[in-house]
């Protein structure tokens, strides 16, 4: 067995390595989108310079050939339920039936977080956006900003000490039982977003992010910059009118509701058809009294006004955040993947 780890992001060789582990992985496999390798690319050029005190990718081999890998992360802002550096594990990938490697590329990760000071990990985790390993619904679309894996992954997390800590649900929508639904809130009014006055639409979107999801649990928050960069990156991809602003009597935005097209589907030269909601929320002193509905019926309308959209899913929504599901419900929504986060004391 040979074990690379891979400390200069420019060496082109062992990044291809890396890749490779997924690429045989997935080599018959259907569904899984090959352009979701990107989002390991991504990482890498955000590294310098970024909040990130660990990011250090790991390939182990069998033979010569890259049959397991993942990456040690560890974010200067994550720490645990009293306080401790709390590390992640993410980009997981393990050829079948190789599966001791699985097992062995995970501790190695563990080792490097351990000398660090990290007494837990959370896997799968690269960010607030890309965590959760798929238990449910092999079947249905890797979407954009999602894990995808094969069934047996949870058995090595199972057999490498993790345990389930958190049911993330997805759901998902079409056009045969999707059907307009208008509302009114009396004091608030919903909106697109608007690029042309883009740099307060970016300081909104921050504000808002970060009065609806701050404080809980395993949220890092994004600074001004961060932010402008993540919008920035995907301004090309972002169609105006799936991304829906709440605001009250004075103009203040106090909800949104973001929604992408699944640019996954790009790399396999396919139309562009689905969408996915990826954030959805209200300021702590509006949850529950109907901005959701109020957002969601905008979305809805824009979406089926728009005849190449045909698929749209909504996630994630923790399995017992019943507010989220009675609304995806309110819309006919059928359920979708399943997604667990894990967790192990190190």
């Amino acid at each position: 067995m040979k074990v690379l780890e891979i400390k200069n992001f420019n060496d082109k060789a062992a990044i291809k390595q890396f890749h490779q582990v997924a690429i045989e992985t997935y080599k018959d496999n259907s569904i899984w989108a090959s352009a979701s390798e990107q989002m390991f690319d991504s990482k890498l050029n955000q590294y310098s310079g970024s909040n990130y005190k660990i990011l250090t990718p790991i390939v182990v081999f069998e033979d010569n050939n890259p049959v397991a890998r993942a990456v040690a992360f560890l974010h200067k802002q994550a720490i645990d339920e009293v306080g401790e550096p709390q590390g992640w594990i993410g980009f997981f990938e393990c050829v079948k039936d190789k599966e001791e490697y699985g097992i062995k590329v995970l501790r190695l990760c563990e080792k490097i977080l351990s000398k660090n000071g990290v007494n837990s990990v959370i896997a799968p985790k690269v960010d607030n956006q890309l965590l959760g390993l798929l238990t449910k619904g092999f079947n249905l679309p890797h979407m954009v900003f999602t894990n995808y894996n094969p069934p047996y992954y949870l058995d090595i997390f199972q057999k490498s000490g993790y345990l389930k800590i958190s049911n993330m649900l997805s759901f998902y929508f079409d056009r045969e039982t999707t059907f307009p639904f208008y509302v009114k809130l009396p004091g608030f009014i919903t909106r697109e977003f608007n690029r042309q006055n883009l740099e307060k639409e970016i300081s909104i979107i921050h504000v808002l992010q970060s009065k609806i999801f701050s404080g809980r649990y395993g949220y890092i928050s994004r600074t001004l910059d961060d932010e402008r960069q993540l919008i920035m990156s995907m301004l090309p991809i972002i169609d105006d009118d799936l991304i829906i602003i709440a605001e009250n009597k004075k103009k203040e935005a106090v909800g949104i509701l973001v929604c992408i097209p699944d640019i996954y589907q790009s790399e396999k030269r396919e139309n562009i058809n689905r969408v996915r909601i990826i954030s959805i929320g209200a300021i702590h002193p509006l949850v529950n009294k109907g901005l959701g509905v109020l957002m969601s019926a905008h979305l809805m309308k824009n979406i089926l006004k728009k005849e190449q959209y045909i698929f749209a899913e909504g996630s994630w929504i923790y399995k017992d955040n019943f507010p989220p599901r009675n609304l995806a419900k309110r819309f006919k929504a059928k359920q979708g993947r399943e997604f667990n986060l894990l967790k192990k004391f190190l």
